[in-house]
Parts: structure tokens; C-alpha cells; sequence
């Protein structure tokens, strides 16, 4: 790489780009999450963002490329998920939307639990939570996922 170029700067060209209210841009983040797609950043040169995508498997490569076939292309998110087991109802729907199957097999009407090895923080699975049960914590603080980011 030669350098830096300047347009680094004063920021990328936006002309002709089409932009979204931030109420707007929510919305349809939160109509991909009710779909189960998890949202990931893809960056060029730091700090600049090159995109934004929604992904499920087996559409997605990057996911396929680093679940399926241990190579890893996505990094994990700053956060895992957490179950408050008082407020759980133990319905499932989390387990059964979480697209890295993070959360352990249990038994009819068990409370939810997270294998925190396998989650990427996406919190994917607190939209289908009616009790609210399920919050994205600091992976930093969780001593099994802490280290954990590919």
C-alpha cells in the first residue's frame, strides 16, 4: 500500500447517496433481526464503514466461510448474550433464531441458557424475547467468551 489517500481526510465522496432518517434506518434493522439476520460492518480502510449487512446461513459466505468451515472471516462482537432466568419463560424461540447456536439444548419449558463459546454477541435473539429476558453484556467481563473473538 502506498499511502494513505487524502480523500481520508475529509471523508468519502457522498454525493448521489441516498440517506436514511435514523428512526427509519432502526426500523429496518429491527425488521431483519424479527427474520433472525444478524447484523455485521464490514470496513475498508479504518474508519471508514464499506458496508452494512444483514446475514443468516447458508446464504451468507462469511458466516459459512467461518462457522462451517473454521475459517475465520467474521470477529465476534464487543458483547455476549445473558439470560436473566428469573424473567425467562422458557419458550425457546431464542434458540431457535439464534444463527450461531449459542444457546443449549433444553428440555420442554426450561429456562435458556447461552454457550458462550459459540455467541457472537449479534443480540439476535433478545427481539424474540417477549419477557425481555435476554441482555447483551460486556464480553470483557465474562471470563469464558472474554478472550474468545474469531
Amino acid at each position: 500500500m502506498k499511502g494513505i489517500d487524502p480523500a481520508y481526510l475529509i471523508g468519502p465522496r457522498t454525493g448521489g447517496l441516498e440517506y436514511l432518517p435514523k428512526d427509519e434506518a432502526l426500523a429496518q434493522m429491527r425488521e431483519c433481526e424479527e427474520e433472525g439476520l444478524c447484523h455485521t460492518v464490514w470496513s475498508f480502510v479504518t474508519p471508514f464503514i464499506g458496508g452494512l449487512c444483514n446475514c443468516s446461513l447458508p446464504g451468507c459466505m462469511a458466516m459459512k466461510a467461518t462457522l462451517t468451515h473454521r475459517t475465520p472471516v467474521m470477529f465476534r462482537a464487543e458483547y455476549v448474550a445473558a439470560v436473566d432466568e428469573d424473567a425467562c419463560a422458557g419458550c425457546g424461540q431464542c434458540a431457535k433464531i439464534c444463527p450461531f447456536d449459542a444457546f443449549l439444548p433444553q428440555k420442554r419449558k426450561a429456562k435458556a441458557r447461552v454457550d458462550r463459546s459459540k455467541c457472537y454477541g449479534c443480540g439476535v435473539c433478545r427481539i424474540t424475547c417477549v419477557k425481555n429476558a435476554i441482555a447483551l453484556v460486556d464480553r470483557a467481563a465474562v471470563p469464558e467468551a472474554a478472550s474468545l473473538w474469531l
